[in-house]
């Protein structure tokens, strides 16, 4: 009997250590579950409160567009006009410089036609920029890079990233080599917003970046100085150059 007690005890221990593990489990799961459950709920109300705040931009400046028309005040139209630039993505954005365009004001319809000629011209060109060859370049030299001058430093930019195009010829790069124009209400906008001399690389492209740096440098000849600076943007086999400076 005492033998067979002893054998009970054991698996009732058992037992109660399985339940015990076992609860333990369900409350891991439950707790995980509540936590992930928290956590879709959190980003949920974080992007249902970012895409009010989008929208409520979009209501502001769409308003002051409007109001500045009505107004046929032409500074009010030039600062409406600003926070298109500023403020708006496509498609809202093109469609509220096309109304500008209409503008009675012939000093803010120009302005406004030459932004979105401009900016026209600026997204054919954009849209090259991610076409890959099928297969990643053997050498640094083939390679695409853009050069970009930016519209408020003038022709002295200009001027600078056609002889970094050249000093590119010159060490021997094949790929698609381009001097381009970043218009100013491009360069208004997050992602851009570029100052002085700056080279955008993606991760894994230090050494390509470093080279371009040096290249860069050189061509110009003077004291500026590029800063090499990180993009999340994804590029393959591809560097761009800004020349943005105040007084190039």
């Amino acid at each position: 009997m005492e033998v067979s007690i002893d054998k009970l005890q054991i698996g009732v221990g058992v037992l109660l250590s399985l339940v015990a593990a076992y609860s333990s489990y369900q409350l891991n799961v439950t707790e995980r579950s509540l936590k992930e459950a928290e956590f879709k709920l959190k980003a949920s109300e974080e992007s249902r409160g970012n895409r009010e705040s989008v929208e409520k931009k979009q209501l502001m400046v769409y308003d002051a567009v409007v109001k500045s028309l009505e107004s046929g005040d032409p500074k009010r139209q030039r600062v409406s006009k600003a926070l298109v630039t500023s403020m708006l993505e496509d498609p809202l954005r093109t469609e509220l410089l096309t109304v500008l365009a209409e503008s009675t004001s012939p000093e803010i319809k120009k302005e406004a036609q030459s932004t979105l000629a401009l900016e026209s011209a600026f997204k054919v060109e954009e849209a090259t920029v991610h076409t890959q060859p099928p297969q990643a370049p053997s050498k640094w030299e083939d390679w695409d890079f853009d050069i970009f001058w930016c519209e408020r430093s003038g022709e002295n930019a200009r001027v600078q990233a056609e002889k970094i195009k050249k000093q590119l010829q010159d060490e021997g790069a094949k790929g698609r080599l381009r001097v381009r124009l970043l218009p100013d209400s491009l360069n208004a906008r997050p992602g851009y917003q570029h100052n002085g001399y700056v080279i955008r690389y993606n991760s894994g492209e230090e050494e390509q970046s470093n080279r371009l740096k040096m290249l860069a440098d050189k061509a110009i000849g003077s004291n500026a100085e590029f800063v090499p600076s990180l993009s999340h943007q994804s590029t393959k086999w591809y560097l761009s150059a800004f020349i943005c400076p105040a007084n190039p």
